[in-house]
């Protein structure tokens, strides 16, 4: 669980109190269980105080690796662009189950 491995996962969802991640190395997955289990109470502590998420565990499945997303132009106007960016986090939120709509 460290910066090597930041670029091979991704968080999936939150599913009935467990913290889901995905990694698409599948050579790492055992290691990377293994590690997680070893931080998990310091991770659990951060996300709480962060995120007021009271979580119970974390799990490591199997996952695709993201696809590339186009790059949009920047719209010039620093509201939208603010704007965008919320609703973005919002739905990513979601997502994850960490929010309703």
């Amino acid at each position: 669980m460290g910066p090597a491995l930041a670029d091979r996962t991704r968080l999936l969802r939150v599913e009935r109190e467990i913290l889901v991640i995905g990694c698409w190395e599948l050579t790492r997955i055992a290691a990377l269980r293994e590690a997680s289990l070893a931080v998990w109470p310091q991770m659990r502590d951060r996300i709480q105080r962060a995120l007021r998420l009271s979580l119970r565990g974390i799990q490591i499945v199997p996952c695709d690796p993201p696809v590339p997303t186009p790059t949009l132009p920047q719209d010039p106007d620093p509201l939208r662009r603010a704007l965008l960016l919320l609703e973005t986090r919002h739905q990513e939120r979601v997502r994850l189950g960490l929010e309703t709509e």
